[in-house]
Formats: structure tokens, sequence, C-alpha cells
């Protein structure tokens, strides 16, 4: 009997295996906590092993070292609006589509009262806009690599996105490099599930009052950063705005200090400086002490507060296909070892910590309510007081000081 893995770090999840399978005979199932695995149909598997060698998580395909490493944003200001950092993956997007290609990336749907991220194909402008934004979750693949080699196959130029596992595992499934493929990997922090994440949905609904439709992770309004905004419907059938510092959310703080992503993230290979897509991209923290000269306020062209994006340009393609674009941008040469600075990812995986397997347990056990106590205990006091602040009003804040002190 065929093994996929023989622990839960030696999978991702990207369902490579599953598409693969001439039987159908492998599905995607939630374990305990929510994330997603690929389990065999006994009945179906002829055990070809065609899944096991599909595998590019548990198997060594090669990958590139960055040849050119920038700093940069696009010269678009209404791309920037709504792209987490300096909309350069909004700026390639628009070229391919213009082009006549298509254009694979994450999208957050709102279906039966959740938020489901999952990978679509973009054919036009006006549909890009869904691709555009951080999503700090899992995105499902689905049957998704098969479309991929369709629209190859029709000589149609495609540009997919996603974490470098997601890239590996189109790779592998493809077996083979296609010229009008353009891969672009993102600076991966890890994942937590979409079923975490629809269970601090519906906790944060229950506060406010309202079914959310929409979710955003870096709401720029303010700035370039983290800032949380949602959408929701009220009972009455108004439309609201929900924001809140990302300091202030359970879920991102169990997502940025890594205690509720997935068990391989912990252990991944893709985490260094060897990448898997043509051109790699993420948001260049830390540009203020590697690179003031780059900054406005010191005379050069790039925005702190509309985000500035970091690209790594890992392939022959991808040199090829920048230099096509890059009257397009404004951007400044790097270096790796500056790039990585900030962004660790691009040097070791995150730490697994003892707060992981404490903090699951209880989402398991008692819901999430039970994250939402923890993040509360654990952060500082006079945190808790400024959130007390700004959440309750003057008035019922005395009321509560008043009740105290009797």
């Amino acid at each position: 009997m065929i093994e996929l893995f023989a622990e839960k770090k030696d999978c991702c999840g990207c369902g490579a295996c599953m598409n693969i399978c001439p039987k159908t005979a492998i599905h995607m199932e939630k374990d305990e906590y929510g994330f997603v695995y690929p389990k065999i149909d006994t009945e179906k598997c002829v055990e070809c092993g065609a899944c096991k060698k599909v595998c590019a998580f548990q198997n060594e395909p090669t990958r590139k070292q960055p040849q050119r490493v920038y700093a940069i944003a696009s010269k678009n200001n209404d791309l920037v609006k709504k792209s987490a950092s300096g909309g350069l993956f909004a700026t390639m997007a628009v070229q391919v589509l213009e082009q006549g290609g298509c254009v694979y990336g994450a999208v957050m749907q709102h279906e039966e009262h959740e938020l489901h991220i999952r990978h679509v194909c973009c054919e036009t402008k006006k549909e890009l806009y869904h691709l555009q934004g951080s999503k700090y979750v899992q995105s499902s693949l689905g049957n998704i690599f098969k479309d991929v080699q369709k629209k190859l196959k029709n000589d149609i130029f495609v540009l997919f996105s996603g974490t470098p596992c997601q890239v590996d595992a189109l790779k592998s499934y493809l077996r083979k490099d296609y010229p009008n493929l353009l891969t672009v990997d993102i600076i991966c922090h890890g994942v937590p599930s979409e079923q975490f994440f629809n269970d601090y949905i519906h906790y944060t609904q229950k506060k406010i009052g309202g079914e959310i439709s929409e979710f955003k992770f870096r709401d720029k309004s303010s700035g370039w950063g983290y800032n949380l905004t949602a959408k929701y419907i009220q009972v009455d059938g108004s439309t609201e705005y929900y924001r809140t510092a990302s300091s202030d959310s359970s879920y991102f703080d169990m997502f940025i200090n890594s205690i509720a992503l997935r068990e391989n993230c912990y252990h991944c290979k893709y985490t260094n400086g060897k990448r898997t897509g043509d051109i790699t991209i993420g948001d260049y923290w830390g540009i203020e002490e590697e690179h003031p000269e780059t900054l406005e306020q010191n005379g050069g062209r790039l925005s702190e507060k509309n985000g500035i994006s970091v690209s790594l340009i890992n392939s022959d393609k991808g040199i090829v296909f920048f230099d096509e674009i890059k009257e397009q941008f404004d951007y400044y040469e790097s270096t790796f070892e500056k790039a990585a600075k900030r962004n660790t990812q691009l040097v070791h995986p995150v730490k697994l910590t003892k707060a992981r397997k404490n903090v699951l347990d209880m989402y398991r056990k008692w819901g999430y309510g039970a994250v939402e106590f923890y993040f509360w205990c654990r952060i500082p006091k006079q945190k808790a007081k400024s959130i007390v602040r700004r959440v309750l009003p003057k008035e019922t804040r005395q009321k509560i000081k008043q009740l105290l002190h009797k």
C-alpha cells in the first residue's frame, strides 16, 4: 500500500498527488485542526506510484539562486493602492493580460456564509482586483494544475503565483518547462488553515453583529503595513466596515508569531536563497535601514506610505520579462543579504514552539473562543488597557471603574 507521507511535516497540502492520480483515487481531507492532507481510496488505487513521483515537497528538484535583487514599486498609483506593498505583482499581471495571457493566484470568495481562499484563473483586468492583496491563509489549489497545463498546451501565456511549495508543486506536476509559463513565488511566512481563519471570522461576526463578506489583511487607507478591515452586512441589510490594528487581532497574532501554522511550515525547505519561481516577490521590510537613499524624504522615488516591494529575479526567463516592463517601475538595485535581514523566511523557517500544540489543542477542544482567551492572556497588560480604551466607549469604561472601586 502506498504511503503518501510518513509524518505531517512531510506534506504541504498542495494537492499535486490528487491532480496527477489517473484513477482519481486521492482526495483532500481535513485533520482535527482543519489542515488538509491527501487521502487514498484504497478501492480505486492501482499503486502506479505517480503520486509519490510528483511530490515536490519530498523530492529535491532544481531551484535557482537570485540573479538580481531590487527594491521596487509600480508607477501606477491605482495598482499600488489596491496592492499589499508596491504593486509589483499587479503590474506584471496586467502585462500578461494585455498580451492575451492569463494569471493564476489566490482569491478570497464569500460563499455559503464563509470566506474561501482558493486559486483561480484571471483572464481580464477587471478580475485582477480579486487577486491583489495578501491572504494569510492556505489557499486551495483544487484541480488548478490540470487547467494550467491545458492552457500551456494551447500556447497561452500563463503567469502562476503562489507560495514556493505551490509553485514547486506545479512544476513537478508539469514535468517539463514551458516557455510560455512564468512563475512567481512569494516570500512566505507560513499558512494557517482556512477552517481556523473562518472560525476567527465567525467569532468576530458575533462581536460586531453582522456577516463578514470581505476581509483585508493589508488595508492601505492608513498607510503601508498591517491593518485589518472587514466589510460586513448588518441585520437590516446595510453595509458597514470594521477596522482594527493587526496587533489587536488574535488571528493575526497566531499567524505572525508562528503559533497556528501548518506543521510542514516549521520544516520548510524553501526558506532560503534557492527559489522555485522565476521571480520572487514580497515586502521590502527594513528599506529605511538598508536603502534610505531610495525614499522620497531622502530624495529617492520610493514611498514608505504607499508600500515598497522586494523582487528577486531568479531565472533568465524572469530577467527577460522584467526587462520588458521595467520602465513601469521605480526600482533600485539591492542585494540578497540586505533583503533577507528583515525577511527572515529567505534564511530559515519559522520556529516551532510549545505554544503551537497548546493553542491548537485548546482550539480543537473548546473552539476559537479559547484562542481568543489565550491571546488576551498573553498580551502585555499595558497593551490590553490601550485596546480596551479603543474598543469600549468612555462612559462604559467609567462605569466599570466605579464597579471595581466599590
